[in-house]
């Protein structure tokens, strides 16, 4: 099934355009919310394509994105160790859960970021990272999921971190005054930081 999906989502790819920089006109809506880029990903009828890569960079699925925010994975594609990378300075390494979270990172570093799509994936995916930058300095960009039973973002990211001799980070959110109850991730801080959380 997973050799099936990943020749019909590479059609989607094919179809699929490249979504403008938020500074051009007919940026995508999901994007320009989260005050994050594109990174190379795509577009088809209104939704974000994210491909899930293994460690050859094969693309085996999509992560769709919708204008609302609406995340679906491709049904019956291959998610367990897939991730997507944003590309930017080798030296600094980072994971991070979603993409509007990785790229956040990205924006806030300039380092190079993989998407692991879900905090399960987290512990999935950071070995394959660890095997492709043996040498570097890893950091997960963890959420913290302190509304939640167990913070089921912090503990698995720590979990990761642990297997792979990386460290976890999480956002501290203590000097911001806002009204929402529940900001868990690093794009919840850059918004903050922005001034443009709401």
């Amino acid at each position: 099934q997973w050799v099936q999906t990943a020749s019909r989502v590479r059609q989607y790819w094919n179809k699929a355009e490249e979504v403008p920089c938020n500074d051009s006109e007919g940026g995508h809506p999901f994007l320009r919310n989260k005050m994050v880029e594109p990174h190379g990903i795509r577009e088809l009828q209104g939704r974000l394509l994210i491909p899930m890569l293994d460690r050859h960079l094969n693309l085996w699925s999509l992560q769709y994105i919708s204008e609302d925010g609406t995340k679906r994975f491709a049904k019956g594609g291959r998610v367990d160790g897939m991730f997507y990378r944003i590309s930017g300075d080798a030296g600094g390494i980072g994971i991070a859960e979603v993409f509007s979270t990785a790229a956040s990172v990205h924006r806030m570093t300039g380092s190079t970021v993989y998407v692991a799509f879900n905090a399960g994936n987290l512990i999935k995916v950071a070995p394959t990272v660890r095997s492709l930058h043996p040498e570097a300095s890893i950091i997960i960009w963890g959420d913290d999921d302190k509304h939640r039973p167990d913070n089921p973002g912090k503990t698995m990211a720590l979990e990761a971190a642990e297997a792979i001799g990386a460290e976890a980070v999480f956002p501290n959110f203590d000097r911001f005054d806002h009204c929402h109850p529940n900001p868990t991730d690093w794009n919840d801080y850059l918004l903050m930081e922005e001034g443009q959380w709401q």
